[in-house]
């Protein structure tokens, strides 16, 4: 019995000889038909090819999975074709479907979950289980092709779903982004300072207008005051 996986090539070979007749060493004049019977009998076979005649090896169709069942021919021309011929036994080829992937999960979410706007997205952590349909399943032996999104911009609802593919399949997953308060226009603010883009500090420092209020009326009173001192002066130098 021969075993192989779906659209694997395979190769049989033909051990029978012809039971007498005028055969060389080298076998020169040995002809190799093979057949196909679906009994898994020497009775209503069927030739399935007369290629290469001289060669012993058959190289079959194994894109179908399933039983099959081959009988090799061979016959001694060495004389009169056909006077010397036998067959070898059945030869079984069993076929098995090919490994696919039937399934692909997560595992283990990534390390992180919870983004600000803007931030990229960081798989580290993530971990995916892949089932065939031979139930083989891996863990973490796979590589990313792709993932989408690749930076975290914020949603109504702060979810965001993060798609993540494979060579075997996508996997998703939820995400938490919130929304980035400190460059943004909150309370009618912009990169922090107050509305007219004037920075509180700067604000503060500034003379208040009463104080120059009173600097006026101070340096009126004092040229009011020299005014009022030189009449006097005056008046007493006439008398």
């Amino acid at each position: 019995m021969v075993k192989c996986k779906q659209d694997e090539y395979v190769e049989l070979f033909c051990d029978a000889r012809p039971t007498s007749g005028n055969v060389s060493e080298k076998g020169d004049n040995l002809y190799y038909l093979w057949y196909e019977t679906s009994n898994g009998k020497l009775f209503d076979i069927i030739a399935v090819d007369r290629g290469a005649e001289d060669e012993p090896i058959f190289v079959p169709d194994t894109s179908v999975p399933g039983w099959y069942y081959y009988v090799c021919g061979v016959e001694d021309r060495a004389d009169d074709a056909h006077t010397n011929q036998s067959y070898s036994s059945v030869i079984t080829l069993v076929v098995t479907e090919k490994e696919s992937v039937t399934g692909i999960g997560i595992s283990q979410l990534p390390n992180k979950m919870e983004y600000r706007d803007g931030e990229y997205i960081d798989l580290t952590g993530l971990e995916v289980t892949v089932t065939t349909n031979y139930g083989y399943s891996g863990h973490n032996h796979f590589d990313v092709v792709n993932y989408s999104p690749k930076v975290a911009e914020y949603v109504p609802g702060g979810v965001v779903t993060v798609t993540v593919s494979f060579d075997e399949g996508d996997v998703s997953f939820d995400i938490a982004v919130i929304k980035d308060q400190s460059g943004g226009t909150q309370g009618g603010e912009t990169d922090g300072k107050p509305d007219g883009g004037e920075n509180s500090s700067e604000k503060d420092s500034s003379i208040p207008w009463y104080v120059f209020v009173i600097g006026a009326m101070a340096l009126i009173i004092m040229i009011l005051l020299v005014i009022l001192l030189s009449k006097k002066k005056k008046k007493g130098q006439d008398k």
